[in-house]
């Protein structure tokens, strides 16, 4: 028999039993009732791992194969939009380089007058949706580097619009209601 591919050789919280007993006892069944005891993380693995949280991303060598807006370019945008993500997209050039589109933020009523926008554009077109027009102007308008216009959106790799628009949609604060009613707490 060939070997799983997806078993990792480390030992599972669970023997056979409790997983047997587990799954007879049903979806009701209190977990600790048949859990295993854990084993203790081996002394060798920190507990908490090291995390960059002052924003600044990347490690250095990736960071050197990313190609960014220059020192005063950055300083200009900045002045010009405020708060800017980077979104790297590796694997989209054959020369190792990363490309990054640069974001600022929408405000709502930015937000509102591109929807008008795109739907006064649709009305035109009727054979391409008023929600790709949308996502395309919304996408043309956040992206500050490199300049990303609407006429050049449909040389744009397929991906690249809705992967876009969807971070901007989070940087606007575009949340799924579930996310958000699980992070909601009683008073």
């Amino acid at each position: 028999m060939d070997k799983n591919p997806f078993d990792s050789g480390r030992e599972l919280p669970y023997d056979d039993e409790s997983l047997k007993a587990m799954l007879e006892a049903g979806p009701s069944a209190p977990i600790s009732s048949v859990k295993k005891e854990i084993p203790p993380m081996p002394s060798n693995v920190s507990s908490s791992p090291e995390t960059k949280t002052d924003g600044e991303g990347p490690d250095e060598v990736a960071r050197e194969s990313m190609i960014l807006p220059s020192e005063s370019e950055k300083i200009t945008l900045r002045k010009k939009f405020g708060e800017l993500r980077v979104v790297p997209f590796p694997y989209s050039r054959s020369d190792n380089k990363i490309d990054c589109y640069v974001l600022r933020k929408l405000t709502r009523s930015q937000w509102r007058a591109l929807e008008d926008s795109a739907r006064k554009v649709s009305e035109s077109r009727p054979n391409v949706s008023a929600d790709e027009i949308f996502q395309e102007k919304v996408v043309a308008s956040a992206v500050v580097w490199p300049a990303l216009p609407e006429t050049e959106i449909a040389l744009t790799p397929p991906g690249l619009v809705p992967t876009l628009f969807a971070i901007i949609q989070q940087m606007g604060l575009f949340f799924n209601p579930e996310v958000i009613m699980q992070l909601t707490f009683s008073l």
